[in-house]
C-alpha cells in the first residue's frame, strides 16, 4: 500500500517471501526506498482445520454450517487441532460465546488437554437451531499460546424449512419462480428439482445420472445379488444429512398405483461422505419362487 501524504512512512510486502519488507517515503511526490527491513514470521501453534486436510483456519476466518431443517437432527463438523509449534501446547475449554450459542453443541469428549509437538486432537460442533432464521456464534478456543490464547471462530448457519432449502439452493442454481418450485424440471430432463436436491445433482442444468457404487451423487442405484444362494436387492442412495427431507423406499410386485408399500430402512447402513451428505444402503431379500418379480422405488417427500 502506498500513501500520497509527503514525508509519511508505509510498508508494503514485496515478492513471494513475506518476510522481505521495504520502506518507502513519499516527498514532493516522488516515492523514494529509504530502506529494506527483514522480518522473521512465527506461525501460531495452534493449528485448526475443518475438515481435516483443507487449509488452515486462520482465527477469525468463518466456518459456515449452510442450512439445516430444525428437527432434523442437526448437522455435526469435526474440528481437528494439532500442535504445529516446538513445545508442549496445553487446551483449556471450546465455547460458543453470544449470539445464538445455545445453536451450536460443542462435544469435547476425548479431546486432549495437551499436545506435544506434531501431536493431534479433535471435537465437534452440532449446529441444531430450534428456530428459523440465520444463527451465528463465536467458537472460542483456549490454549497455552501466549500470542493467542483464546482462538476464535465466528460460527454461522441458517435454519430453514425443507422446502426452504430446496428453494434457496434452486433459485442460486439458476431457475426461478416456477420453474424453481421441487415439482419443476426447467432443463427438460425429466428429473424434478426436488429429486436433485434430494440426492445431490446438478440443478444448474442437465442431470439424470445414476449413481455409481460407492458414489456420491445421481439418482438411486438398484441392482440385484446373491448370498449363499438368498437373492436380495441392493439400493443405494445419498442423503443429506440434516434436509428436513423424507426418504421412503417403497416395494411392489404389480406395479399397479397403490400396490407399492414401504419397506423398513432400519437395517440400512449409512457412512459418512461429507459433512452434508451420507451414504445409505439396504438389502432387501426375496424368493425368487413366491416373487418371481419385484419392482423398488425411491420416494422423497418435503414434509
Amino acid at each position: 500500500r502506498v500513501t500520497d501524504v509527503p514525508g509519511q512512512f508505509v510498508t508494503d510486502v514485496l515478492g513471494p517471501n513475506p518476510a522481505e519488507v521495504l520502506n518507502w517515503q513519499v516527498s514532493d511526490g516522488a516515492l523514494t526506498t529509504v530502506g529494506t527491513l527483514t522480518l522473521t514470521v512465527e506461525e501460531q501453534p495452534l493449528r485448526v482445520e475443518q475438515p481435516l486436510g483443507e487449509p488452515r483456519i486462520h482465527a477469525g476466518a468463518v466456518v459456515d454450517f449452510l442450512t439445516v431443517s430444525p428437527g432434523a437432527g442437526g448437522l455435526t463438523k469435526t474440528f481437528h487441532l494439532k500442535n504445529q509449534g516446538d513445545e508442549t501446547l496445553t487446551l483449556g475449554s471450546v465455547t460458543p460465546t453470544g449470539g445464538e450459542a445455545a445453536d451450536f453443541i460443542v462435544d469435547a469428549t476425548g479431546m486432549a488437554a495437551s499436545l506435544v509437538p506434531e501431536q493431534a486432537t479433535t471435537f465437534t460442533v452440532r449446529f441444531d437451531p430450534a428456530a428459523l432464521g440465520v444463527k451465528n456464534t463465536l467458537l472460542e478456543i483456549a490454549n497455552g499460546d501466549p500470542g493467542t490464547p483464546v482462538f476464535q471462530i465466528p460460527l454461522t448457519g441458517e435454519a430453514v424449512t425443507p422446502a426452504g432449502g430446496l428453494d434457496a439452493l434452486a433459485t442460486d442454481s439458476g431457475p426461478s419462480g416456477p420453474q424453481a418450485e421441487a415439482g419443476a424440471t426447467p432443463f427438460e430432463d425429466g428429473v424434478a428439482n426436488l429429486l436433485k436436491y434430494a440426492f445431490n445433482m446438478d440443478l444448474s442444468g442437465p442431470d439424470t445420472h445414476t449413481m455409481v457404487p460407492g458414489g456420491d451423487s445421481g439418482l438411486p442405484l438398484f441392482t440385484v445379488g446373491e448370498d449363499g444362494g438368498q437373492k436380495f436387492w441392493r439400493m443405494e442412495f445419498v442423503r443429506g444429512k440434516a434436509s428436513g427431507l423424507e426418504y421412503t423406499l417403497e416395494q411392489s410386485t404389480t406395479l399397479l398405483e397403490g400396490s407399492f408399500a414401504p419397506v423398513d430402512l432400519g437395517p440400512a447402513q449409512a457412512d459418512d461422505i461429507d459433512d452434508f451428505w451420507e451414504r445409505v444402503s439396504l438389502e432387501v431379500i426375496y424368493d425368487e419362487v413366491t416373487e418371481p418379480k419385484g419392482f423398488l422405488r425411491a420416494r422423497v417427500r418435503v414434509p
